[in-house]
């Protein structure tokens, strides 16, 4: 039935302002534009392509070299690829990493420096209950990161922290989308 609506009785009005657009006069800004757009694809573009294919060759090869070094950053874990980003959460990764070889007495400090930092921000936000849960791991990183990070040891770790929803419900302020802010 919207389907039908849709074709009988929204669609042709779309298309009579449609067809009648092209009788309106262009604006200054955009005849300019349109000049300085024909300018630069029969001048400057033209040439660059002039130029690629007079040499094909060399331009097939940096195109495929690039390839070959963003796959390899992508698959050595230098540049993450996500798909699909996911909605804010009221969950924060913290993850840390030492040079390898680094004695697990310094991360287990650091797990500890990282618990009682974010106790000082609790205090500062007194008047609110932040944090739900704070988990903090040494040996592997935490979160999304984890499962791209090829690297496991003593010298790395991470702490996961869950907050209280900041629904309606839980009488939300601006005070608590600033506490990671001032945690880090």
């Amino acid at each position: 039935v919207a389907s039908l609506v849709e074709c009988f009785l929204i669609l042709p009005g779309h298309m009579r302002t449609a067809f009648s657009m092209g009788h309106q006069r262009a604006s200054n800004f955009r005849r300019r534009f349109d000049q300085l757009y024909i300018h630069f694809r029969d001048t400057h573009f033209r040439q660059l392509v002039e130029v690629a294919i007079k040499w094909r060759y060399t331009t097939l090869s940096c195109v495929f070299g690039s390839l070959i070094i963003v796959i390899g950053l992508m698959l050595g874990g230098r540049v993450q690829f996500v798909f699909f980003p996911s909605p804010e959460s009221d969950i924060i990764y913290c993850n840390f990493s030492f040079a390898p070889g680094t004695n697990r007495e310094k991360s287990e400090a650091m797990v500890f420096e990282l618990s009682r930092a974010l106790s000082d921000v609790e205090e500062g936000f007194a008047d609110e209950d932040l944090v739900r849960v704070a988990l903090g791991t040494i040996g592997a990183p935490v979160g999304s990161f984890a499962q791209w990070n090829k690297a496991w040891g003593d010298h790395m770790g991470g702490m996961m922290v869950q907050s209280y929803h900041p629904g309606p419900a839980g009488g939300a302020t601006w005070k608590r989308f600033r506490y990671p802010t001032v945690w880090r």
